[in-house]
């Protein structure tokens, strides 16, 4: 659109020098006459005019006057003094009517031009000149003679505010009226800020234009990396006034008009438009769109009220979603005057403010159905049905723009929530496609770093009701959590629910407010399917019952890893009866064949063995799990253990410790544990470490603290107890 305004713009000033001719053509001694001609055209055109060349007038070939060293003042408010310099005009006027007095301009050349135009802060620009009136002079005298504008050596500089100057230099300029009354051709070649140009077409005539009114046309614009057709009204170009233009071209990269400058490099581009768009004093309107920008497509209508901001209804479709929207949309920026109905689904959220900072792997495979509306202060989402990755909320969310950050407050329902994203950190490649993370083979927890940055961005008091929540650790059933955010950090408090048919109550908070990251865990059950919590953490559960147990954890770290390795805390767990499963313990460690289990379950080969009780007290601190009671009773024997599991390594150091209870088993020895935790080796264990570990006729002999501690997390007799307080 800027081309268009050069090509008025010079049409414009060109025009003025007609009414320059039309004067100075009644005089017969042209030098003569310097003082009155400069004093005609600035009472003509409201601007002081120098004639610093010799004017000179040939009749034969043609009738031709030409002028040499002309200045032609600016505006008060101007940065430059002149607006326009030339070093010559010349005028070729029809010959009969000449001849009885009349002088009709019809062909104005022109070269050496240096013209400088601006627009200010207040939308004003220095192109629009007086009417005329008083001087002798009318506009309707001249326009219907002039057939050719022709120019050369041209060089224009525009300022506007808020925007890069432009330096336009024109190779050549024609505007040429074919038959009378017809609309005027435009060839214009040139460069742009050292960039070619050409632009193509026709245009109305151009005194409406020049008096303060609209120019029109049907004009081809071609630029290095892109083309574009403007068939209409452009108005005056200093806004979208009086615009009503269709619009259709394509490119490798954007045109620098207007708001299209704004658009984030992300979104540059290959490019494809084609629309309408009409203007006047209360906004625009885009309509008919159908818009492909380097690879997202926007089809349908926008209108814009300064008094109320956007409305319309509009499609986006992009590689990662699709979403459409109808209604108002307000500033967009306050995020104020919404009411709209948004649906969408992809597989990635749009990069829309506190979207854009979601870790990639939260933001995928999503579907959302919502309607939005804006109070003052306030943004709310109703009758939302959100669904990402397998995890679906629904409900009502106020979002609260009063504080520091937005704070959410609602009451959502859920069938299955998953908010388990420790556990399932993942990372991205160069391309942004999320992969999980390469651990080391002998390695069991990622060193990959996760950001939860992200959680200082938003506040929030929700309640969520869910069928299913999975977190880090755990499985909630039934339940109903209170989810607070503040400042970054995230606590998820059970009201309501069990944990693997357990009646449970618990608090998970993660403390992103600090660097790295903190994180802690109080959950309290009684009653819990064992089979199913281990199945959370192996493919194959190695132990059937029902337990009660109590865990309070803390840790700290950036990655799986360094969460792992900093972990302290306490876990006292007791299990009453139920199934140890033999085969399914020789698949995980790996000792098909062997006989240290068959020996620590019994003599001959057996897939499962009967369980009477399983008592386990176990201290974790900086990543160190130290057994102080672990106890398992079966029908064949009873088992204990004692030592350490280094979570920062990543290794075993425990004694399993035999006691018979069959013939069978007579001859049972201690098995060390040792290696790496996904790799571990089983040996019989040495006299010296069984000293080490005070147990050798025995089974162990454990803190007395310890075990009494055990009694307060059942809420039963369990055998267990009693083997570890007799330590045989």
């Amino acid at each position: 659109m800027r081309f268009l305004k050069i090509l008025t713009w010079i049409a414009a000033l060109l025009l003025l020098l007609v009414g320059i001719s039309v004067i100075a053509i009644q005089n017969h001694d042209w030098n003569a006459q310097r003082t009155n001609l400069e004093q005609a055209v600035t009472k003509l055109g409201g601007r002081e005019l120098k004639l610093t060349g010799d004017m000179d007038f040939t009749l034969f070939p043609r009738p031709t006057l030409t002028a040499g060293g002309l200045e032609l003042a600016n505006v008060d408010w101007a940065s430059h003094p002149r607006m326009l310099e030339a070093d010559s005009v010349t005028f070729v006027f029809q010959s009969l009517p000449l001849i009885i007095g009349s002088a009709r301009t019809k062909i104005i050349r022109m070269s050496g031009v240096k013209l400088n135009l601006e627009e200010n802060e207040q939308g004003q620009d220095n192109w629009a000149f007086g009417d005329g009136s008083g001087s002798g002079f009318s506009w309707g005298d001249v326009l219907p003679y002039l057939k050719t504008i022709e120019a050369e050596d041209v060089l224009i500089n525009y300022l506007a505010a808020g925007e890069e100057p432009l330096r336009i230099q024109l190779d050549k300029a024609t505007l040429r009226e074919e038959t009378i009354g017809s609309a005027l051709d435009v060839d214009v070649e040139g460069t742009l800020n050292d960039k070619p140009f050409t632009v193509t077409g026709n245009t109305t005539y151009l005194d409406q234009y020049l008096l303060g009114g609209s120019f029109g046309g049907d004009l081809h614009v071609t630029r290095p990396g892109y083309e574009y057709d403007a068939v209409g009204e452009y108005g005056r170009f200093t806004s979208l006034e009086g615009v009503d233009v269709h619009f259709k071209g394509k490119g490798t990269r954007l045109p620098t008009i207007a708001q299209i400058t704004e658009i984030p490099d992300r979104f540059r581009g290959e490019w494809e438009a084609d629309f309408k768009l009409s203007g006047d004093k209360e906004g625009y309107q885009l309509s008919d769109a159908d818009i492909q920008l380097a690879g997202r497509k926007f089809t349908g209508g926008l209108t814009f009220k300064h008094s109320t901001g956007y409305s319309g209804k509009f499609g986006v479709v992009t590689p990662d979603f699709q979403l459409d929207a109808d209604g108002k949309f307000g500033s967009l920026k306050d995020m104020k005057g919404i009411d709209a109905k948004i649906q969408g689904h992809g597989t990635r959220f749009p990069e829309i403010g506190i979207l854009a900072s979601i870790p990639e792997n939260l933001r995928r495979d999503w579907a959302a159905d919502l309607n939005l509306t804006s109070m003052p202060d306030q943004l709310i989402g109703k009758d939302i049905k959100l669904k990402i990755g397998d995890s679906d909320l629904a409900g009502t969310i106020t979002v609260d723009r009063t504080g520091a950050r937005p704070k959410m407050h609602g009451d959502l329902t859920s069938k299955f929530l998953d908010v388990g994203f420790i556990r399932r950190a993942y990372t991205a490649d160069a391309t942004g496609d999320e992969k999980e993370p390469p651990t080391p083979s002998d390695k069991l927890f990622s060193p990959s770093k996760f950001s939860l940055e992200w959680l200082q961005h938003v506040d929030a008091s929700l309640t969520v009701a869910t069928d299913r929540l999975e977190s880090t650790f755990f499985t909630y059933l039934d339940a109903v959590m209170q989810v607070t955010l503040d400042r970054g950090r995230l606590q998820f408090k059970s009201q309501q629910g069990s944990i693997y048919g357990a009646d449970s109550s618990g608090t998970l908070v993660v403390d992103a407010s600090v660097q790295p990251p903190a994180f802690s865990m109080d959950v309290t059950a009684k009653g819990a399917d064992v089979h199913k919590i281990i199945g959370d953490w192996t493919k194959e559960p190695f132990l059937s019952g029902q337990g009660d147990f109590d865990l309070k954890l803390n840790a700290q770290g950036d990655s799986m890893a360094a969460i792992m390795g900093s972990m302290s805390g306490q876990l006292r767990l007791l299990v009453g009866e139920g199934e140890a499963m033999v085969g399914v313990l020789e698949r995980m460690v790996k000792t098909v064949g062997l006989k240290q289990l068959d020996d620590l379950f019994g003599g001959e080969k057996v897939d499962s063995v009967p369980m009477n009780c399983l008592a386990a007290d176990l201290v974790a601190e900086d990543g160190v799990v130290t057994a102080e009671v672990l106890i398992l009773d079966t029908e064949r024997a009873t088992i204990g253990a004692k030592g350490d599991v280094d979570l920062a390594k990543e290794e075993w150091d425990l004694v399993l410790k035999p006691k018979p209870k069959v013939a069978s088993l007579s001859t049972a020895v201690p098995i060390y544990v040792g290696g790496p935790l996904n790799d571990p080796s089983f040996s019989p264990a040495a006299v010296g470490t069984l000293r080490k570990l005070a147990g050798i006729a025995s089974i162990f002999v454990f803190p007395p603290a310890a075990v009494a501690g055990l009694a307060d997390v059942g809420s039963g007799h369990n055998i267990c107890i009693e083997l570890a307080a007799e330590g045989e």
